[in-house]
């Protein structure tokens, strides 16, 4: 049975991910009846996943060390994913989507100088993933291309973090095969050229899932709220 459980694992977290992302797609079209469920379907996913991996007999136990092979491999596999969701991005595609505009033009506000903690209008959307969006409008300019090389780097961003939650259930050359059918895969690499705000779900649904793991492990105080913050 036990050979099972890292397999079982990697399952709940592609389930998860999937879910938090149609669940945010879904509230975005004010389709609360169908995201509060996949909403909750996600939570389940990673808190079963937890659970899964860390049984009261190991929870002290801790992922290998990083080997300098492992990581020379995992530096090409973000490198190569950062290249897919950059090359020819003022390009392909080739027309912006009304998202990708507002989200540019609602950067506006913040590099104006306010602090907004919800953004209404059409945008509709709390603030805070905005903040750091503004500063890829500030040094790329207002236009699409600032928000999808935003949302390229969140997707380059989500290849390591989902390599250090996969190399926690299975062995290293699994994991780093795992990662990099990840970082080429057709939705994330979709997703992550489009100037859509959702390329962030990823990057917090795995830092949290990670997140979850370490404080299962050593419930210590900071690792509770590094949890709570990425979670929240």
């Amino acid at each position: 049975m036990n050979r099972f459980r890292g397999p079982f694992a990697l399952a709940l977290v592609a389930v998860s991910l999937l879910a938090s992302m149609e669940a945010r797609s879904a509230w975005r079209f004010y389709e609360t009846g169908r995201g509060l469920p996949l909403f909750l379907v996600a939570l389940a996913a990673a808190v079963l996943c937890a659970v899964l991996v860390t049984r009261p007999s190991e929870r002290s136990a801790e992922p290998p060390a990083f080997t300098k092979a492992e990581g020379a491999l995992l530096f090409g596999l973000t490198a190569l994913a950062a290249t897919l969701r950059l090359v020819r991005l003022g390009e392909l595609p080739p027309l912006a989507f009304f998202d990708e505009t507002q989200n540019v033009l609602a950067t506006r506000g913040i590099l104006e100088g306010r602090f907004p903690v919800f953004l209404e209008g059409a945008t509709q959307m709390p603030a805070a993933a905005f903040y750091p969006l503004s500063l890829f409008v500030a040094a790329l300019g207002e236009s699409v291309l600032s928000a999808r090389v935003f949302a390229a780097a969140a997707g380059a961003l989500a290849v390591p973090l989902f390599h250090l939650l996969a190399r926690r259930f299975t062995s290293r050359g699994a994991a780093l095969l795992a990662t990099l059918l990840f970082a080429t895969s057709r939705v994330p690499l979709g997703f992550t050229r489009l100037g859509f705000m959702g390329a962030l779900m990823p990057v917090f649904t795995l830092a949290s899932l990670l997140l979850l793991l370490r404080f299962l492990e050593r419930g210590t105080a900071r690792r509770g709220a590094l949890f709570g913050l990425a979670a929240g």
